[in-house]
């Protein structure tokens, strides 16, 4: 699971991020959390996936990106409300 930190609600990001998550061929979700930053989760190739963060960078102004593992396995990628 990746949290975004920055200017990261209110530009799109989600939807954008769902249309690229979905044309690479990745599973998870990505969601707005009530503090103001973005909760993702990634599954499937790596270089997808690094590609896919750096896209995020591209589009938002990141000031940090936490990590944590997620044993959760998804099907589809989704926007979480």
């Amino acid at each position: 699971m990746y949290i975004f930190h920055g200017r990261v609600q209110g530009i799109g990001l989600r939807a954008r991020t769902y249309s690229m998550a979905k044309s690479l061929g990745l599973s998870g979700y990505i969601k707005n959390r009530d503090d103001g930053t973005v909760e993702a989760v990634f599954q499937g190739d790596e270089e997808k996936i690094k590609r896919i963060i750096e896209y995020i960078k591209g589009i938002a102004y990141i000031e940090k990106i936490d990590y944590f593992d997620d044993d959760v396995k998804y099907n589809d990628f989704q926007i979480r409300y």
